[in-house]
């Protein structure tokens, strides 16, 4: 059984016992975001999902809750790496080499997204021209407009 809860309607916690007392408190493991947009007649939403893997305090992980029922359970679980992840995101994102873009703030230069980086797990994206120039794409700072296909600065 896993120790696992949905906050209706959009979070997935665990409990977790890792505290001062060892009592069971809930952590918000991850999460689901939907934006929509609508334009005329049409209506687009991006729907996004996340676990957290590896990350420590204020909130619980994966890799958290395999620690403590290893503990538990005297069992060898391994941890999840975070070349297991890209690993698993290369082979299974469908839409890698296929999502075109403008990046606003670096001339317009047009890019295909290419993969992701084994340093942050940020977006790494390449200029469609003949320079093949590389960009990594942080997602704090920078905001997508789905309906143009431009990634520019937040304001």
């Amino acid at each position: 059984k896993l120790p696992l809860a949905i906050k209706w309607p959009n979070d997935l916690y665990c409990i977790s016992k890792e505290n001062a007392e060892n009592s069971p408190t809930l952590k918000k493991l991850g999460g689901t975001l939907v934006n929509s947009f609508s334009n005329n007649d049409h209506i687009l939403l991006i729907i996004g999902t996340g676990i957290n893997v590896a990350n420590s305090l204020p909130t619980a992980s994966i890799n958290q809750l395999i620690d403590e029922y290893n503990f538990k359970n005297s069992t060898r679980i391994p941890k999840i790496s975070m070349e297991e992840i890209l690993a698993f995101l290369k082979n299974y994102t469908i839409n890698t080499g296929y999502i075109l873009v403008t990046l606003k703030n670096h001339d317009y230069d047009k890019v295909k997204i290419i993969g992701i980086s084994t340093q942050n797990g940020y977006l790494i994206a390449e200029s469609l021209d003949s320079t093949k120039k590389k960009y990594e794409l942080h997602p704090n700072g920078n905001s997508f407009d789905m309906t143009s296909g431009l990634i520019g600065q937040k304001s």
